[in-house]
């Protein structure tokens, strides 16, 4: 979670919206669950949970329902995505903070689980460990923290149909890695036990052939608002105008039977209780 002026470098419009929901039904068909198993929550419980750089909140309505008694705050340095907080169900609040700012005092020790996802393109120096930092001074003792991130190294470029060549998906695959986004990634379990977590786990969940498709569409709109916030666009052969005319092709290659395939990496830890 950061500022324009930080590292996001996509719209928060209504097109930004619409792709951020569509990809939490498509996290959700992956990961198979909002909160993970080991957390052990029941339905009756009355945990106070934190999802960490909300985006438009849609994962708070998730947990919501499968879980009515939680007490749920949404944190980002921008809610302009967010619902109007009048509509929002009772127990869900809405909250801007910026996790590179010291944490204010009375979110310290409150929470039972403190969620976030996709910080990849945000992260800086390729180093989790500020922002893991004020994380853990969030959770309980005993808490635990649910972190999922996209690994570009998991990334390949799948087809059908005897399909021989994909040159624009292959092409925006290996521009995507060459950013070295998320090199972090793989070693987020490693970096939760340095820090003192235990019952440390990483998930790995495949996205499905079926899906090959929507995901592959949402890149496409996410790099295309890239193309233009973050990319030279002074001239039709800038680099702006340049990824547009790539994912136009890619496009079409993924409508003839070729997609994104990856990976999703969820790593799972408590913070430990106080020593007795």
């Amino acid at each position: 979670m950061s500022s324009d002026t930080n590292g996001y470098a996509l719209h928060r419009n209504y097109h930004s919206s619409a792709r951020l929901n569509a990809q939490n039904h498509l996290w959700k068909d992956a990961l198979g669950y909002s909160l993970h198993p080991c957390i052990g929550l029941s339905p009756d419980h009355v945990p106070r949970i934190a999802d960490i750089g909300t985006g438009t909140g849609i994962w708070m309505m998730d947990v919501k329902r499968e879980y009515p008694a939680a007490q749920i705050d949404g944190f980002d340095v921008s809610l302009a995505q967010c619902p109007p907080p009048e509509w929002l169900p009772d127990g869900v609040r809405l909250r801007e903070l910026d996790l590179y700012e010291p944490l204010p005092a009375e979110l310290e020790g409150i929470y039972d689980v403190v969620h976030l996802r996709l910080f990849f393109v945000v992260i800086r120096n390729n180093d989790p460990s500020p922002v893991l930092q004020n994380l853990l001074r969030m959770l309980k003792p005993g808490g635990w923290l649910q972190w999922s991130e996209h690994n570009y190294e998991s990334w390949s470029v799948q087809s059908v149909g005897g399909r021989e060549t994909t040159p624009a998906l292959d092409e925006m695959m290996k521009m995507m890695k060459q950013t070295g986004l998320g090199e972090w990634v793989p070693g987020l379990p490693d970096t939760f036990a340095r820090h003192g977590m235990v019952d440390v786990r990483k998930e790995l969940h495949p996205c499905s052939p079926h899906s090959r498709v929507y995901w592959s569409q949402l890149q496409f709109n996410s790099n295309e608002e890239y193309s233009y916030l973050a990319m030279e666009n002074s001239s039709s052969d800038a680099a702006g105008p340049r990824l547009r005319n790539l994912i136009c092709k890619a496009a079409d290659e993924c409508r003839q039977g070729a997609g994104f395939d990856f990976t999703i990496e969820v790593a799972l830890g408590r913070k430990p209780m106080k020593d007795s």
